[in-house]
């Protein structure tokens, strides 16, 4: 026969110390052969660690940034990269925002 489930819920607020939640991270143009850029939105003021991950997990490069405003402009080189989907890292503090980029040649 028919049944009924009832779920009951209540929204949950919770507070965190990850400073990069409400942040902007853009990779553009997207895909790319060459050179992209990444465009970081309200990231603090100071020190940040810019990572390229291939989808294995593995840094392929590595870069630390000084934010001093809040929009920031890098430059991604990605000759030499073989085609394929990674993931860019913007680390900060206690926190992580991630993209994906894709490399075409």
């Amino acid at each position: 026969g028919l049944s009924e489930f009832i779920i009951n819920a209540e929204p949950i607020t919770t507070s965190t110390q990850d400073i990069v939640t409400s942040v902007g991270l853009k990779v553009y143009p997207n895909p790319f052969k060459e050179k992209t850029s990444l465009y970081l939105n309200e990231f603090a003021h100071g020190e940040a660690i810019v990572q390229i991950v291939d989808i294995l997990g593995n840094i392929i490069q590595s870069h630390s940034i000084k934010v001093n405003n809040h929009i920031e402009t890098f430059d991604i080189n990605g000759a030499g990269l073989p085609s394929g989907l990674y993931f860019v890292n913007v680390i900060q503090n206690a926190g992580t925002k991630s993209a994906k980029m894709e490399v075409i040649n």
